[in-house]
């Protein structure tokens, strides 16, 4: 097997976890998250506030922007 037919196969895997995970209904008790921020800017309205999300079932990762 050769690097091109690998990378096949990994986007061909990267594509069934991309289905699992956007199926997944990311249930309340399985969803943690930790809050970040970059607060203190000279400019109060460059401050930032967001969301790291990980879903245990599916392993899923995301993050929102407050």
């Amino acid at each position: 097997m050769n690097v091109k037919e690998l990378e096949i196969e990994k986007q061909k895997i990267q594509d069934r976890i991309n289905r699992i995970q956007e199926a997944c209904s990311h249930p309340e008790d399985c969803v943690t998250y930790k809050a970040g921020s970059n607060t203190g800017n000279y400019d109060p309205s460059c401050d930032s506030y967001w969301r790291d999300y990980e879903c245990s079932l599916c392993d899923k990762r995301w993050h929102e922007s407050r």
